[in-house]
């Protein structure tokens, strides 16, 4: 894997090697990414890392727009990403999520995009790509100290630990007829800062993985990154053998909505609660859809809100509704 990079100690620490850089260095195939993600001319590249999956890392110091958003921005123009790419940022600013939500990076944390291009069909990709950034994230914190087990997925996107968001995904995906060509995954992961975010119905709390982690002090970015890159390509190779099946299950099994009183709110950029709704989720279904009990109609779009039970459930609507 070559890594190419505005910010070389940045690089060295979150790769833990000690790299000897050379400017001027990326392969044309690379060059239009990294004048969009790095600037033009502002890269240094490494000498090659050994890695199993990944071909090529860009290290920025800062990014203004989310690597997520350039990749997309460049596949969407026509512009050649490489396949096994992945980005990472310092710090970011003007970032944004589901529905344009804002968000900026904190130093200390994780800010993620990579590029695959399948060049095949792949049943499914409307959802399948999400539930892969989801399960692979849940994967490699199941791998860290004092973290197996501990995080959830609050349906859709967000990751969670004992209730609290830790993170979040995004997937994006081009196809031309049957055959997906370019999937760009962005993953936040806050590892050790909690960003100073107001609490809201739908995030109630903010954590970071260093304030359950047994070593907190061992827990780094780098490591956190290189976690969560082994069990990206992992997951990757196994849904072009297997299948969706076994993503989606793997999705369902560590829910924070499966068997739980939800409300479900239209999705606004605004905040604003405005609940479509509510009983106990019983199933997931392979789209992502949530079936509520009694309710004949799967809910497809929305932002839930996790509720203690069915009382609960009736109160809170009625608020929400009054």
């Amino acid at each position: 894997m070559a890594v190419y990079t505005n910010a070389p100690d940045y690089a060295a620490a979150l790769t833990e090697t000690a790299p000897a850089w050379t400017a001027g260095g990326a392969p044309a195939a690379v060059r239009p990414v990294l004048d969009t993600l790095l600037g033009e001319r502002a890269a240094l590249a490494s000498t090659p890392l050994a890695s199993p999956f990944w071909d090529h890392m860009v290290v920025s110091r800062h990014a203004s727009v989310s690597q997520f958003a350039r990749l997309v921005g460049l596949l969407r123009v026509g512009f050649p990403v490489p396949d096994r790419l992945a980005c990472v940022a310092r710090t970011g600013t003007a970032f944004q999520g589901f529905n344009g939500r804002a968000w900026a990076g904190d130093a200390g944390n994780l800010h993620l995009a990579v590029h695959l291009a399948p060049q095949r069909p792949i049943e499914r990709f409307e959802t399948v790509f999400l539930a892969l950034a989801a399960v692979a994230v849940v994967d490699a914190l199941d791998g860290l100290p004092g973290l197996s087990g501990r995080c959830q997925i609050k349906w859709v996107n967000d990751l969670l630990i004992d209730g609290a968001k830790v993170g979040g995904v995004l997937a994006h995906t081009q196809t031309r007829g049957a055959v997906v060509t370019s999937v760009v995954l962005g993953i936040g992961v806050n590892v050790t800062t909690a960003p100073a975010v107001p609490p809201t119905a739908f995030v109630p709390a903010i954590t970071c993985l260093r304030e359950h982690a047994l070593a907190p002090a061992a827990l780094t970015t780098g490591r956190v990154l290189r976690a969560v890159l082994g069990a990206l390509g992992g997951a990757y190779e196994a849904l072009l053998v297997e299948g969706y099946r076994p993503l989606m299950d793997g999705y369902r099994a560590r829910s924070s909505v499966l068997g739980r009183e939800v409300l479900v709110s239209e999705d606004r950029a605004d905040e604003a609660t405005r609940v479509q709704a509510a009983g106990r989720v019983i199933e997931i279904g392979d789209g992502l859809e949530l079936r509520l009990e009694g309710r004949a109609d799967p809910v497809r779009r929305g932002r839930a809100i996790l509720l203690a039970s069915a009382r609960a459930s009736a109160r809170t609507r009625a608020q929400f509704a009054s």
